[in-house]
């Protein structure tokens, strides 16, 4: 919008020199990118022909993300790439409006977990009227029927002005959104990718992009129900902006393994820990009897490792080098697939 509104100075009659939109144009962007936003990806694991991701974003402004007039929204991309480029899995893709792709109507609910292109996080807050219908019109608006914005760190439901900031919709029950272990205020949420692989098998590269908005295409579809010299005029300069979302913050995972002939189906009783590990033994509980045990490293290579056996438990000594492992475990042809952390 100041970007607008320096293309037209001279038309709405602002004298502000350009170098003035030049200097406040770099501290907001700088601030978006530097002081906004952290992005962590991981992948988790692979199992039943399915790889699982988590992507945790955590607030470091000292408000929502984003805040302020309701058009803003933050758009979170994630696409995996097979080895040859081909895309295998994308989501929060734009179109040539720098729309979303996909988007629902009247608008994108909250998302714990995605496991379709169909869906995308979006953390926005959506106005509803009096009638409960979505609305962009201010004057209409009486409750909102969303807000998923990101909370600051320290956030909680029982604050005494929770009332005019309330988190609203499928978030409010998201067990990862603003809590760790069902304790408010982390100021983070963590979103969990489901890729249906489609028998692939090899490396996928993981790219994770988090885009900001201030005035998406779709919040103006209300406005352009009406005319008036103001809305024409406005509605033109917008045509003819540069609406390309800014990017925030972004990460990739590169050379996740997708192991060959593991149909990864998971032996739901086996628990291994601690991980991430700086130890350098793993500990498992509840393997089934007659399970075989093997290491091996993210290029697929079998490792040679020490296991113990008690009564109680199965230790695994790790190698020394830090770095990802994975334990597979074989009972009966079937095979289930755990990373390892080595810190």
């Amino acid at each position: 919008m100041v970007q607008l509104i320096k293309d037209n100075k001279v038309s709405l009659g602002v004298s502000a020199l350009d170098s003035r939109f030049d200097s406040t144009l770099k501290v907001n962007t700088e601030l978006l990118k530097f002081q906004t936003l952290d992005l962590i990806s991981q992948y988790d694991s692979t199992w039943n022909d399915t790889a699982y991701f988590s992507i945790q974003l955590k607030n470091k402004a000292g408000h929502k993300f984003p805040s302020g007039y309701p058009s803003r929204r933050a758009v979170v991309q994630f696409v995996a790439l097979k080895a040859n480029g081909d895309t295998l899995f994308s989501s929060g893709i734009f179109d040539n409006d720098f729309e979303v792709n996909n988007i629902a109507t009247p608008f994108e609910i909250h998302h714990d977990f995605i496991n379709s292109s169909n869906q995308t996080q979006i953390y926005e807050m959506v106005m509803g009227d009096l009638n409960g219908n979505k609305t962009t019109v201010l004057e209409r608006a009486s409750a909102p029927l969303k807000d998923n914005r990101l909370p600051p760190k320290g956030f909680t439901t029982l604050h005494a002005a929770y009332d005019t900031c309330a988190i609203v919709g499928d978030a409010l029950t998201d067990v990862d959104f603003n809590k760790t272990a069902g304790i408010e205020g982390k100021g983070q949420d963590i979103i969990h990718y489901h890729l249906p692989l489609g028998g692939y098998n090899g490396n996928l590269t993981v790219e994770v992009n988090v885009y900001y908005q201030t005035l998406p295409p779709a919040f103006l579809d209300e406005m352009k129900n009406f005319s008036s010299a103001e809305i024409d005029t406005f509605l033109s300069m917008y045509a003819n902006a540069n609406k390309a979302p800014i990017l925030v913050k972004s990460d990739t995972l590169n050379n996740v393994l997708i192991p060959v002939g593991l149909e990864n189906i998971t032996l739901s009783e086996i628990k291994v820990g601690p991980n991430p590990n700086s130890e350098g033994v793993i500990y498992i509980q509840g393997m089934p009897l007659n399970t075989e045990i093997s290491l091996f490293t993210p290029s697929g290579q079998r490792l040679t490792c020490t296991i113990q056996r008690s009564s109680n438990s199965i230790s695994v000594t790790l190698p020394v080098s830090k770095g990802i492992y994975y334990l597979v475990f074989t009972k009966n042809g079937t095979k289930s697939l755990k990373k390892i952390v080595r810190l």
